[in-house]
């Protein structure tokens, strides 16, 4: 962390050097150095984002910040804007690159897109940047299909794009067009666990989601995740859980009011 810390430092002062000396015949040369320079940290922070590194990133995005001297609007809001665009779509193609699926790749963006447009001053949005890089990280660590055969990245997919679907082994093996017997023991292999058990934990995970920011009915929110029947799913969140859905939600409503 402190080398890559450094090295962006180190980059920064040959860029702030270049800027001190220069005159008006290096201009062209100067533009030139510059430009390779910010993209060079443009490819890093797409790398290490790629790889779920946030300090690397975050490093990277710091010199980069140094070269967007530019002003390509008529006010800095809008300069600010314009730039957090740039590093939204540059993150993107970090996420990308770290094999996160479209779907979850173009929420995140959205949301920050939408973020980055109700901005109505700089000290709103100023912390903003950090915040996008430590979000697209975390969504490499956490969805990233990039160990997975092509085969298993299709039905995690599909498990995570809707959990109300028919989720099943015969399911997902017609989709793919291979045995049932086969999918098992592929999904097995590289995920650690069957298929069933995987599906109910992303169930059980979503679940959980929607109890800390619904006031959705209990049994409105299995539905959401796929399970119909009530009594299953208490006994498969409890198991997982240690409580039950109703004893999860009064815990939560304890630390809200302390």
């Amino acid at each position: 962390m402190i080398n890559a810390k450094e090295d962006a430092n180190k980059r920064i002062a040959k860029i702030q050097s270049i800027l001190e000396n220069i005159t008006e015949s290096q201009d062209i040369s100067y533009k030139t150095q510059l430009l390779e320079e910010r993209y060079q940290m443009e490819n890093n922070l797409i790398n290490y984002v790629a790889q779920g590194k946030y300090l690397k990133a975050y490093n990277s995005f710091a010199g980069i910040n140094h070269l967007m001297l530019e002003s390509r609007a008529t006010s800095r809001l809008q300069d600010f804007r314009h730039y957090a665009i740039i590093l939204n779509t540059l993150l993107r193609k970090g996420a990308e690159l770290g094999a996160v699926h479209p779907i979850h790749i173009d929420y995140l963006s959205s949301y920050f897109a939408k973020r980055i447009e109700a901005f109505t001053s700089l000290e709103s949005g100023k912390k903003l940047p950090k915040e996008m890089i430590r979000k697209y990280c975390a969504l490499v660590k956490n969805h990233s299909l990039k160990e997975y055969s092509l085969f298993i990245q299709k039905v995690i997919t599909r498990i995570e794009a809707d959990l109300t679907a028919d989720q099943s082994l015969n399911a997902h093996a017609q989709l793919l067009n291979i045995t049932p017997s086969y999918l098992s023991k592929l999904f097995r292999k590289e995920t650690g666990v069957t298929l069933t058990e995987y599906v109910n934990q992303k169930r059980i995970e979503h679940s959980i989601f929607l109890l800390n920011s619904t006031d959705l009915p209990i049994q409105i929110i299995a539905q959401y995740c796929g399970i119909t029947d009530i009594n299953y799913f208490t006994r498969l969140f409890k198991k997982q859980v240690g409580k039950t859905p109703s004893e999860y939600r009064k815990l939560l409503k304890k630390e809200f009011l302390k």
